[in-house]
């Protein structure tokens, strides 16, 4: 009854972002933050800042990236030091298989932390990347496996979801979003939704839109440079 889960959290470099997680300025350890947004819009940049911001906050703190989208290459080592990321506790992997990623979550990486070791943040990005089981093992492209890639997720989130909680990482994942079909909701100017299943958005505690800012302010800094 003591337990305060808002005394620790994972926090980005932009005062501003940590804002929209109100109380906690940021995601409590052992929680859960869905990134979600169109094409090229600044999800993973947010993912690189809270990164850097938690090897600043926690100076022995761990970071695990599954990067789905076999980009990390993109992050070479100007770029970690653009964001403050340190390599000597940063590990990610190029990976979309569902046993790649939720099995070494809930073994080695529990393992890790039942040595001491210090994880502080897991990252996957994207979610829509991850194949569904059965389609993993599909022969052919032409096998159509309904429901199967909502399922996986659904599955491995209930998996990862006890070490979660009991060596109190965050969790944070990215998604894309899909049209929205409904022509109620798009009366509604909802034209868009999260393209994830009820499982996930029933897992996370924040879901986080992110766009780009087209307005005219955003050309310019905070400092007003260009």
């Amino acid at each position: 009854s003591d337990y305060d889960p808002f005394s620790q959290v994972i926090s980005s470099g932009s005062p501003s972002f940590n804002f929209i997680f109100g109380k906690s300025w940021g995601i409590p350890l052992g929680y859960s933050a869905v990134l979600y947004g169109p094409p090229k819009g600044g999800k993973s940049l947010i993912v690189n800042s809270m990164i850097g911001q938690m090897h600043r906050d926690y100076p022995d703190g761990i970071a695990i990236k599954y990067n789905t989208g076999f980009r990390e290459a993109q992050l070479g080592g100007d770029q970690l030091k653009v964001w403050g990321i340190d390599r000597e506790r940063y590990v990610a992997y190029d990976v979309n298989l569902p046993n790649l990623i939720f099995d070494p979550i809930e073994r080695e990486v529990a393992a890790m932390c039942q040595e001491g070791a210090p994880v502080k943040m897991v990252i996957i990005d994207s979610i829509n990347a991850i194949q569904g089981r059965r389609s993993a093992n599909a022969k052919s492209i032409d096998v159509q496996q309904i429901g199967d890639h909502a399922l996986t997720i659904q599955e491995g989130l209930k998996r990862i979801l006890p070490v979660q909680r009991k060596y109190g990482f965050a969790l944070l994942l990215t998604t894309q979003i899909r049209a929205e079909m409904d022509p109620n909701e798009i009366r509604r100017h909802n034209t868009t939704k999260m393209a994830a299943a009820f499982a996930l958005q029933h897992h996370c505690e924040y879901f986080v839109y992110i766009e780009r800012n087209r307005n005219k302010e955003a050309r310019e800094d905070l400092l007003g440079n260009e």
